[in-house]
């Protein structure tokens, strides 16, 4: 009877256990030759991007262009970010110097999905400065995270255990 009465408290510690472990995933790959190429720009003295949507192809060698318009004297220095996720393991990160230009070349996931990229200095995300990767036709974040469908499981299959077990008393 007592194992019974731990069935429910076994579910949730292996839900959370499930959910919180770290998903495999491909690294990202890169290519010599894009077949695609997007810029984005900081422009002067604005806490913005000038694209807030970015898309290329799926399973396609890509080159992306990420333009600090900001002087090199200017206090308000620019990032681009993209966070490791799925297909995009160790992120992408440019960081140039104010009036500089640095780019990246990968081959994009052979999946629909979206990434956030976003500013990486303080509060500049905050007030605005972020945007879509768009690779294919897009995804939602939900079904980018497999943690969010094992968890609504779970959380179905604890109340039907804990529905069956009152009726049999």
């Amino acid at each position: 009877m007592k194992i019974i009465r731990m069935i429910p408290l076994i579910l949730i510690v292996s839900m959370v256990y499930l959910t919180s472990a770290p998903v495999q995933v491909a690294s990202l790959e890169t290519c010599n030759t894009p077949t695609e190429t997007v810029t984005i720009t900081s422009p002067l003295i604005e806490n913005r991007f000038d694209k807030t949507e970015i898309a290329f192809s799926k399973n396609t060698c890509v080159e992306l262009i990420f333009v600090n318009d900001q002087p090199e004297s200017t206090l308000t220095p620019h990032d681009f970010v993209v966070d490791s996720a799925d297909g995009l393991t160790g992120g992408i990160n440019l960081k140039p110097a104010g009036g500089g230009t640095e780019s990246i070349t990968f081959m994009t996931p052979d999946k629909d999905i979206t990434y956030e990229f976003y500013c990486a200095v303080p509060t500049h995300r905050e007030i605005g400065m972020e945007g879509e990767l768009i690779i294919g036709a897009g995804s939602s974040t939900e079904d980018d995270n497999p943690g969010f469908g094992l968890m609504l499981s779970f959380i179905a299959l604890s109340a039907m255990l804990v529905t069956l077990l009152r009726r049999r008393r």
